[in-house]
């Protein structure tokens, strides 16, 4: 996701350190100039909090999505859909979500903004 000019990745980690969220089956996926964010919730009403949270700290204003599309289903990839609370943290270093470690130590799946 592209953010404005003026925000870090640090800038949105550090905003969302606190931030917790149920994951689950429901995908939302926004389009515009900013890019092609996308979120899995519990329920539709999740998945627009957490992205209206993740477009306030980056700067993106709803006047600038394009398009949402909403689906509900299970992923064969099994990080996605998980059913349980979500919660960004800090691990070496890097921002991420995932408990997963790679082989060199650091997260598998670090978050990237």
């Amino acid at each position: 996701m592209r953010a404005a000019p003026w925000v870090t990745a640090e800038t949105v980690a550090r905003a969302l350190l606190d931030f917790e969220w149920d994951g689950g089956p429901y995908h939302l996926e926004l389009t515009g100039d900013f890019g092609c964010p996308q979120v899995w919730a519990s329920n539709q009403v999740e998945a627009w909090r957490v992205m209206s949270r993740i477009l306030e700290v980056c700067g993106v204003s709803p006047a600038e999505i394009q398009q949402a599309v909403v689906t509900e289903g299970y992923s064969s990839v099994p990080r996605f859909a998980t059913v349980r609370r979500f919660r960004l943290r800090v691990r070496d270093g890097l921002a991420m979500v995932s408990d997963r470690v790679g082989p060199g130590g650091t997260p598998a799946y670090p978050v990237v903004f």
